[in-house]
């Protein structure tokens, strides 16, 4: 049973992954290292540098949070301008993966720290997936799509009441530079992918002719990120000792070709995202936004209006 379990939450796993996105997204990930490139106030250390001078007394440090697979930013180019880097993702094999694409497995500067800013781990979503399925399995009374969603709903707050917050103590003002990107939105997506995966199933099945059900799940995740994402946010800011960039989805694009800009609000905002654009405006920061294009996924026509967020601790924040 396990086994099987184990089998449908890293099929649900790897169908949430854009497999083209390394490909898809060179536009979008050249733009954005340019950019980042040119916020970083670091020397470029050419290739030859001596090793008897100390690197570290020369250039600042970066932590990338949610680094993922680094599919939208270029380890390569960014290298010479850090002393050091760390990846900083709840996903180790992804960061791994992501070192072995840009040939720097063995590099010394950069470092890899499995680290779940939430708690939610891959076991936390695979203890949900099983939960369900048990309760597809189990259940003797008559299921429906309430009753289903009913206990979707329980468990979810069942492991959110249970999550133990990592200890990230260590890495408060650790770093000079702190980029994020696509973070929040991701928060509680898997959540929500897994359950919209059994909805499809038992629509065909189980459900069939009935009216599916997903209001309130959805209202859950969304009280989920109301409470978790300012705490992500303070993470980030405590984190950084001079800059912290975070990037976040504004908008939704129809055509990739349309015009940008940051209006008042979005047609379509994103959940996760929009919260986290609004609890940094609403904090005592002189932030600087910009914004760029983010195609996401070409295949599915779907691309994002990319908000980046900048918090330099260097100017006088007090607003």
């Amino acid at each position: 049973m396990q086994g099987y379990h184990m089998s449908i939450f890293q099929d649900i796993k790897k169908s949430f992954r854009i497999e083209a996105a390394f490909d898809n997204w060179v536009n979008y990930r050249n733009t954005l290292t340019d950019y980042l490139i040119g916020l970083a106030d670091g020397e470029n250390v050419p290739l030859y540098f001596p090793k008897d001078i100390l690197k570290e007394l020369q250039l600042p440090t970066l932590a990338i949070v949610g680094a993922g697979e680094c599919n939208d930013i270029d380890l390569k180019r960014i290298l010479p301008y850090f002393s050091k880097i760390a990846l900083i993702d709840m996903d180790e094999e992804a960061m791994k993966g992501a070192l072995c694409k840009y040939g720097l497995y063995n590099c010394d500067t950069i470092i890899v720290k499995s680290i779940s800013l939430t708690g939610v781990s891959d076991a936390s979503y695979e203890i949900f997936a099983d939960a369900l399925i048990d309760y597809l399995q189990e259940v003797k009374e008559v299921i429906t799509p309430k009753s289903f969603e009913d206990f979707a709903v329980k468990r979810l707050r069942e492991q959110y009441e249970n999550l133990k917050k990592p200890d990230v103590s260590k890495d408060m003002g650790k770093y000079d530079y702190v980029w994020c990107f696509g973070l929040h939105s991701q928060i509680q997506s898997l959540y929500g992918y897994i359950y919209h995966c059994f909805l499809m199933n038992l629509k065909h099945s189980l459900f069939q002719g009935q009216v599916l059900q997903d209001e309130r799940f959805m209202d859950c995740l969304r009280d989920m990120n109301t409470l978790m994402i300012p705490e992500i946010n303070d993470l980030l800011l405590s984190m950084s000792k001079r800059m912290c960039v975070i990037g976040s989805e504004w908008d939704t694009l129809s055509d990739p070709k349309d015009d940008y800009y940051v209006d008042t609000q979005p047609a379509n905002p994103i959940e996760g995202a929009y919260q986290g654009i609004m609890d940094i405006r609403n904090r005592d920061y002189n932030i600087n936004e910009s914004m760029i294009m983010w195609p996401f996924d070409k295949e599915r026509n779907i691309y994002y209006e990319m908000l980046i967020q900048t918090i330099d601790k260097n100017v006088d924040n007090c607003v």
